[in-house]
């Protein structure tokens, strides 16, 4: 008697699906993917970038790449748990669960085998339901702990990722964005060199990275902040290089070489065919920025740009770098090797430092710190001591304090430049107008007149410190003045206020490089009031000092090398105490008194 049985993979039972539908929701940070046709094994410290999964509790998720410069939507949408009976993944185990995505990344393949291993480990496969699925990569991730928060406005489109090599087990691939790839199809009849074209020693022997493969390379060439790209391959018989630049504005495209292809040899049998199989000639490395290099006057100097190197097979390497609108070659300093990759120093409290390559402050008090290999950890702001950037710089203020993310490769902070002696001063100058007055002040008062005197000195660029002497004057309604000098018989007849006084000032310049230069201006001192009366027959006067407070803007215009036109509109304010006049039976009283002057001058260096 033979008995044949046939053991199918045990089927998940619905209370393991309904465990694993709920430690689904969380964060998870993709860790490997590895298998496929090609052999793929490939993780973030290969690939350059790291990668988050989202899954919501409202039955939404986000899946996000993260590189040192920014984060880039891969896809979002909605999600729905179903549970599996009999899939499983090659390798690790039986799916409980499988995923239909709404709005998936590849729209074929949106329906997951889900196999979760405890409570921080995640395996993905393509499939699900009825849908199996043949040679696909698996991919694990692991929980984020503590969970990095998805900030929506911190997250760019897909459109603008960065160029990225990627490697596909022994295949690397470039995925370009979409304009750089019209870039590239604009260049056509460009024809890539492919790895498998290389000879294999140096194909074993080339140290592949996620910046540089024997025919291309990702760098920033023109210090703008941005990846550029660099193709290696032919046009016509001609051995090409050529580099897309993919910062702002106009997409430029620019020949690194050309020269004659280096082809396979002749057959010696004339009866076969002379055709001869196109062969790379050269390959390329990245030259990091930092680097030495031997300038022109025969000094050594450091790079400030990522820089190209081409090997010829048989030949002398040489280099390239952008400059002036093209690429030129340099002498690189041979004995020296190129500068590790530059970082952010993190000090913590603990005495340990972290490397990292971009620093983001989150709104409830963290700081975010992205690695070399895209992957991020949460430390809490008050463990930081010290941040210092990869020119050296302490950037622990602007971080702390300030809220200002920074990053590796974005423009130096500028240090304000030192004034020369003409431009600190002192300065004098004089300036006069008319002034208005404000209130119950406006109600007694004619417009009258202002005048100050100042000197100032400038101790910084957008500074001026200074005292100066103001005077004012005005005089009475005429209404008024006319029913004081009927009472009287024209023994009084008139009244004016006089207002005099010294006070600090400070100027706040804010374009002080163009030659009309706005001001915001701000004084404190003391003024005195004086209020008089008089007439034919009688007279009298008072002063009373107080507080002065001025509040203007105004704009100056260089007229020459030492001399500035000013114009000046204020918010002044004094204040009094209770001030009364008497003369024949006539009273003033007053408290406080406020007047706008608009003012003309100029101002001239000593």
């Amino acid at each position: 008697l033979l008995s044949l049985a046939i053991h199918a993979p045990a089927a998940a039972t619905p209370s393991s699906s309904a465990q694993d539908s709920l430690r689904l929701y969380g964060t998870w940070r993709w860790s490997l993917s590895w298998g496929g046709l090609g052999g793929t094994h490939q993780t973030p410290e290969s690939s350059g970038f790291g990668r988050r999964l989202y899954f919501n509790q409202d039955g939404t998720y986000s899946f996000i790449e993260q590189d040192t410069v920014s984060q880039y939507l891969i896809c979002r949408g909605t999600f729905r748990v179903h549970r599996a009976n009999w899939h499983q993944i090659e390798r690790v185990g039986t799916a409980s669960i499988w995923l239909e995505l709404e709005g998936w990344q590849d729209a074929g393949l949106d329906r997951l085998l889900v196999v979760l291993r405890g409570e921080d480990t995640l395996f993905t496969y393509p499939g699900g339901g009825d849908i199996v699925v043949a040679d696909a990569l698996r991919h694990r991730f692991v929980r984020e702990s503590p969970p990095i928060p998805l900030v929506p406005a911190e997250v760019q489109p897909w459109t603008t990722r960065p160029p990225r090599l990627v490697s596909y087990g022994n295949v690397y691939v470039v995925e370009l964005q979409d304009s750089l790839f019209h870039s590239l199809i604009r260049l056509q009849p460009f024809h890539k060199a492919l790895d498998f074209q290389y000879p294999e020693e140096l194909r074993h022997s080339y140290r592949h990275t996620h910046y540089q493969t024997p025919a291309a390379l990702i760098g920033d060439f023109d210090a703008d902040s941005s990846l550029d790209v660099v193709l290696y391959g032919h046009v016509d018989s001609l051995s090409t290089a050529i580099c897309l630049f993919a910062g702002k504005g106009p997409r430029r495209t620019a020949v690194v070489f050309s020269e004659p292809t280096l082809l396979g040899p002749l057959t010696a049998d004339p009866s076969i065919s002379s055709y001869r199989e196109e062969k790379p000639s050269v390959y390329l490395e990245l030259v990091t920025v930092g680097t030495l290099y031997e300038a022109a006057d025969g000094r050594q100097r450091r790079l400030s740009r990522d820089a190209i190197r081409a090997v010829r097979l048989g030949g002398n390497p040489t280099a390239y770098t952008w400059d002036e609108g093209e690429f030129r070659e340099v002498q690189l300093a041979n004995s020296l090797a190129p500068a590790p990759q530059p970082s952010i120093r993190v000090l913590l409290d603990d005495g340990q430092e972290v490397l990292t390559q971009r620093i983001r402050v989150q709104t409830l008090g963290g700081i975010t710190l992205t690695g070399a290999d895209g992957r991020e950890q949460l430390i809490a702001a008050k463990r930081i001591r010290k941040v210092t950037d990869e020119h050296g710089d302490d950037r622990t203020k602007e971080v702390l304090e300030k809220g200002h993310g920074i990053r590796v490769g974005e423009p130096r902070p500028q240090k304000e430049p030192k004034l020369t002696a003409m431009q600190r001063g002192p300065f004098w100058g004089a300036r006069a107008g008319i002034a208005s007055a404000v209130g119950s002040f406006h109600d007694m008062t004619e417009t009258g007149v202002a005048l100050d005197l100042l000197i100032e000195w400038r101790p910084r660029r957008h500074e001026t410190y200074g005292v100066k002497l103001d005077f004012a004057q005005f005089g009475g309604k005429q209404e008024i003045e006319d029913i004081m000098s009927t009472a009287t018989g024209g023994a009084v007849s008139q009244f004016q206020y006089r207002l005099w006084g010294a006070s600090g000032s400070s100027r706040l310049l804010i374009h002080p490089d163009h030659r009309v230069v706005p001001f915001l201006l701000t004084s404190l001192g003391v003024m005195g009031v004086t209020t008089s009366l008089s007439g034919s027959g009688a007279g009298a006067s008072k002063t009373v000092f107080g507080l002065a407070q001025d509040l203007g803007l105004g704009f100056e215009v260089r007229i020459g090398r030492t001399t500035t036109a000013e114009v000046l509109a204020a918010y002044s304010f004094i204040v009094t105490k209770r001030s009364t006049v008497e003369a024949d039976g006539v009273y003033i009283s007053s408290n406080g008194f406020k007047y706008v002057p608009f003012k003309a001058g100029l101002i001239h260096r000593f």
